[in-house]
């Protein structure tokens, strides 16, 4: 999913202000951004502590 993430970002780099100077993809800004999309891989919520 990442790497879907990671495709559709530089795509689409431009629109969301991911490009460097020279107008290129921002690779460091794609993956922090991509970090936090999929913050949770397995998904749903995050189990409760049981004691």
């Amino acid at each position: 999913m990442k790497d879907a993430i990671r495709k559709w970002l530089r795509e689409h780099a431009a629109e969301f202000d991911l490009t460097n100077e020279d107008g290129n993809p921002n690779e460091t800004g794609i993956d922090e951004v991509a970090k936090v999309a999929n913050w949770q891989p397995s998904g749903g919520a995050p189990k409760t502590p049981s004691q």
